[in-house]
């Protein structure tokens, strides 16, 4: 899930503002490159914004589901992407040098004790069929990351 800001909520702060931190900061970051790679462990993901949550759940609310619609329902954004790609459509709405400072780097490297933990490739989601219920359209990561920022203000998200 993509927000503004999750500091005050969780204790620690959102991907987005890692990412604006570091580039707000200069700081060169490294960032998984292998992640859509098959043959990688690493993982691409469907990010979704918070604003599509609430706007699902505010419409499913106020007008219910019907026996016939009940079941489970995927909440993911419209886009496979990799963490590589959100650094980089931060990059691109702060304005910031992303060939500087985000180092693709490829997770496979790693010692095997830094990525231990299983995961599949591809954690992305299919939600046509929420967004068919609901008619709510997705929102793409460069809206969210310009929504986010639009939300930050002068702050880095």
């Amino acid at each position: 899930m993509l927000a503004r800001d999750r500091v005050h909520t969780v204790g620690k702060g959102s991907f987005l503002q890692f990412c604006a931190e570091r580039l707000s900061a200069g700081t060169a970051t490294d960032f998984f490159s292998d992640e859509a790679s098959p043959s990688s462990d690493a993982q691409v993901r469907s990010v979704v914004w918070v604003g599509d949550i609430v706007s699902i759940l505010a419409s499913l609310a106020r007008d219910g589901v019907s026996p016939q619609s009940a079941g489970v329902y995927n909440m993911g954004g419209p886009e496979r992407v990799t963490r590589v790609e959100v650094a980089e459509a931060v990059a691109a709405q702060g304005g910031y040098d992303a060939p500087q400072l985000i180092r693709p780097v490829a997770r496979s490297s790693l010692p095997p004790a830094a990525r231990a933990v299983a995961s599949p490739p591809d954690i992305s989601m299919d939600s046509t069929k929420l967004r068919s219920l609901t008619g709510h359209p997705a929102t793409r990561l460069a809206e969210m990351v310009a929504g986010a920022a639009a939300a930050a203000g002068a702050s880095p998200f």
